[in-house]
Order: C-alpha cells, then sequence, then structure tokens
C-alpha cells in the first residue's frame, strides 16, 4: 500500500508528464519508474520493519497493574465488597460439585485426559449445553438420548 507521501509525489510527477515538451517525456517518465522503484523498496522495508515490530510486540508479556500483590489466589486481597453476601439455611455447594451430584459434569474422567480444573459436560449438562447454545433437541442425525453412564449420544 503506497504511502500518502509517495502516492501525492507520484501524482506530481504524473502531472509533469502531461506538461512535458514532447521531447522530455522519455525522460520524466524515466524518473517516474525510479521514483516507483524508489516508493516498491522503501514500502517492502517499511512492511518488514513493521512484521519485526509486530513479532517483538508479541514478546512483551502483559504487566500487571502496579497495586497488584504477588502470588496467586490464596494472596488475593479484597478491594470492595458490593452489596450483602446472602446467608441460606443449608450447605452451599459450588457449580462442580452440584455438576456432579446432578450427573451434569464429570470431572474424574476430565482429569485423567487434560489435567486438574477441568470438567466435561455428560448426560444433562451436555444437552442443557446444547440447548444454550441454540441446537434443537433432535440434531442433525438420530435424536439425542441420554446412555446408561450419563453420557449424551444417539441410539
Amino acid at each position: 500500500m503506497p504511502t500518502p507521501c509517495g502516492l501525492s509525489r507520484k501524482k506530481r510527477r504524473g502531472n509533469e508528464v502531461a506538461r512535458a515538451a514532447p521531447g522530455d517525456r522519455e525522460q520524466v517518465l524515466a524518473g517516474l519508474k525510479e521514483l516507483s522503484d524508489r516508493l516498491d523498496e522503501a514500502e517492502a522495508r517499511l512492511r518488514a520493519a513493521e512484521a519485526d515490530l509486530a513479532e517483538l510486540q508479541a514478546r512483551i508479556p502483559n504487566l500487571p497493574e502496579e497495586a497488584t500483590p504477588a502470588g496467586g489466589e490464596e494472596d488475593a486481597v479484597e478491594l470492595r465488597r458490593v452489596g450483602t453476601p446472602p446467608s441460606f439455611d443449608f450447605e452451599v455447594r459450588d457449580h462442580l460439585e452440584l455438576g456432579e451430584l446432578l450427573g451434569a459434569i464429570d470431572t474424574v474422567r476430565a482429569a485423567k485426559v487434560s489435567g486438574a480444573r477441568f470438567g466435561y459436560l455428560v448426560g444433562p449438562g451436555a444437552l442443557l449445553e446444547l440447548l444454550r447454545q441454540g441446537h434443537p433437541r433432535h440434531l442433525p442425525g438420530p435424536p439425542v438420548r441420554q446412555g446408561r453412564d450419563g453420557v449424551v449420544r444417539a441410539p
């Protein structure tokens, strides 16, 4: 993509060709060709420099905010609390525990494949995700049903 400066220079030189005397046109055209070649070389160098810059910038890590404490999740500092936390008259469970109790998430099998902190959606969890994404109950092919082991599959 020609630079604006190079384009305006090419336009001016193009106008010079139109205004030049018939005997001088060859010389003006040769100068225009030389200018065009120099512009192409400069643009190629610019593209290479921009690619190098992008590669170097990609190596720079995102720096954390200076006020961010060092450490992991256990070292997190609560900055503010909005509202009052609800209180329940039953034991509160996290989403993984509820998902496993409902047969919707399988973390044991997923941990064997990908390691900790991962879970497969199975049975009602997989079906719920499909429906949440807008897929009809009958996907292309046979209708979906839950197998004995809780895995959603075609019959």
